[in-house]
């Protein structure tokens, strides 16, 4: 059912956080993060970490969905340009996504699912603050349906005047973090999440 994951999420970092000691940890130095819907939930959890006081030094969100696209009837249905022009693509096309939405978001469940937990769980770009949100890194791929609507949860970041980086790696697609390390875009994917987490727990030379 749509809404525990986010549930199960905020749990595991709360008992991290919670558990410092025994995982010789540094509570006020951790960051969050996800590929794809992994990415989705990374960005509810930014939220709620602000909102409980709880500082994380880095939101690092892969190619995110950000909007109710799995509620769509057709990619048309989207206001974001790149969820029709790759609706027909070999890696994450539209019936992959409504397979999942019918799985995770099924017809007969939505006004429930709706009523039961917070709009903005089901597309963040839709939260009702974007300010005082911790550091994020959002990587998007180029060839991809949700390119748009993530890199647009970006933009609603700067305008909340949040720190930010967004980067589009070109000539990829939806599942790019899988390529062969002899890729040179994979390469890049894996040393930019390396500095980016190394820059925001302080451990860049």
């Amino acid at each position: 059912m749509f809404g525990k994951a986010f549930q199960d999420a905020w749990a595991a970092l709360n008992w991290v956080i919670n558990s410092a000691t025994k995982l010789n940890i540094n509570p006020s130095s951790i960051s969050v993060g996800g590929v794809s819907a992994g990415g989705n939930i990374s960005f509810v959890l930014q939220h709620m970490a602000r909102d409980a006081g709880l500082p994380l030094k880095l939101c690092l969100s892969s190619v995110p969905p950000t909007t109710d696209c799995v509620s769509y009837n057709s990619p048309t249905d989207s206001p974001y340009p790149s969820f029709s022009e790759f609706a027909y693509g070999p890696v994450l096309p539209w019936n992959r996504i409504k397979y999942f939405g019918q799985l995770w978001f099924p017809a007969e469940k939505q006004d429930e699912i709706r009523k039961r937990w917070p709009e903005w769980w089901l597309a963040p770009i839709k939260a009702p603050n974007f300010k005082g949100l911790c550091p994020t890194f959002i990587r998007t791929a180029e060839c991809d349906m949700v390119r748009d609507e993530g890199e647009a949860y970006g933009l609603k970041l700067v305008e909340g005047g949040n720190k930010v980086t967004i980067k589009r790696y070109l000539g990829t697609v939806h599942t790019m973090m899988y390529l062969p390390l002899e890729n040179e875009q994979r390469r890049n994917y894996d040393e930019d999440a390396i500095r980016a987490l190394r820059e925001a727990h302080g451990l860049a030379k």
